[in-house]
């Protein structure tokens, strides 16, 4: 009997241990429940009362939830369920917690640029909340500034450091097989111009100049402003014989049309790139062929041409 009322007993405990474990586990559920519901009410109300794009997004179920004031205005956009799938996939590949700039190209060839904040929930991984920014106005005042910083204030040309830079990266990639050239431009004459007819004058030349450099080389890879009244042109896989260059030509001929009291000429100096060179030896031989060009002015001399006689 002792040995029953003892087995009896241990179940007794038993079961009084695993109706305690049970209510506590049901209190632990409704706690958490109740404090998971409090946060998502506080997540809720501050989302209504923010002007930002606040987002949830689960990972397992691929559903993303966005809220704030903001949310109605965004899924308005034309792009939304494009942009949403995008951001779904960016989001479900691994990204820990941080912030990452997101590039969108619209449908109508526009780019959007986002900031993204995104955090893991603690207690539940595949959760994860944040908020969206879009930057692309600050992201294209930056990328206005980057570029201005390469320009020529006067002809909005490149400058003389960028022009350099860029042309020497232009050579060292340039395939072996193919003819690039640079061409350097200088007006006729043109501190008689200046002293003649006034700055003023001079600098309305100039734009006009930088204008016809434009037009007649339109595939060129750039275009520089590296002294007063010198120019730099960077023309890939050109089109050339021995004592002819087609946008050389169209170049000269259309200083014909600038309206100004008095004809403008320009001498070109060409150097032909077949292999990989340094800028200053490309430019010595183009500096070289502008000076046999300027004795007679209005002419264009190839460096090759010149050396051969």
């Amino acid at each position: 009997p002792d040995f029953f009322d003892q087995i009896r007993l241990y179940l007794i405990f038993g079961l009084i241990l695993f109706t305690m474990f049970i209510l506590w586990v049901n209190y632990t559920l409704r706690k958490t429940r109740k404090t998971l519901a409090g946060d998502n009410e506080q997540f809720r109300i501050l989302a209504n009362l923010s002007e930002e794009l606040l987002f949830q997004y689960d990972t397992n179920e691929y559903i993303i939830d966005f809220k704030g004031k903001a949310s109605d205005t965004f899924k308005s956009k034309p792009y939304y369920v494009d942009l949403q799938t995008r951001i779904k996939r960016f989001l479900s590949q691994g990204v820990s917690n941080g912030a990452s700039s997101f590039r969108f190209e619209t449908s109508l060839s526009d780019t959007i640029v986002l900031r993204i904040y995104h955090y893991h929930l603690e207690n539940n991984s595949n959760i994860i909340i944040g908020k969206i920014k879009d930057i692309t106005d600050d992201v294209q005042r930056e990328e206005d500034l980057i570029k201005q910083s390469r320009k020529d204030g006067l002809t909005s040309l490149y400058n003389a450091k960028y022009t350099k830079d860029s042309i020497q990266e232009f050579i060292n990639t340039k395939p072996k097989t193919r003819i690039d050239a640079l061409v350097l431009v200088d007006m006729d004459d043109f501190k008689v111009i200046n002293d003649t007819y006034g700055h003023l004058k001079g600098d309305y030349l100039l734009q006009e100049v930088s204008k016809a450099l434009k037009n007649s080389f339109k595939n060129s890879k750039i275009i520089g402003r590296i002294g007063g009244d010198e120019f730099v042109v960077y023309v890939e896989d050109i089109d050339f014989d021995e004592t002819e260059c087609a946008p050389a030509n169209r170049y000269l001929a259309s200083l014909n049309e600038i309206d100004f009291p008095i004809s403008i000429t320009s001498s070109v100096g060409i150097s032909i790139i077949s292999d990989q060179m340094s800028y200053e030896q490309v430019f010595h031989e183009a500096d070289y062929a502008l000076y046999e060009a300027k004795h007679m002015k209005n002419r264009i001399k190839i460096y090759q041409e010149v050396t051969n006689g």
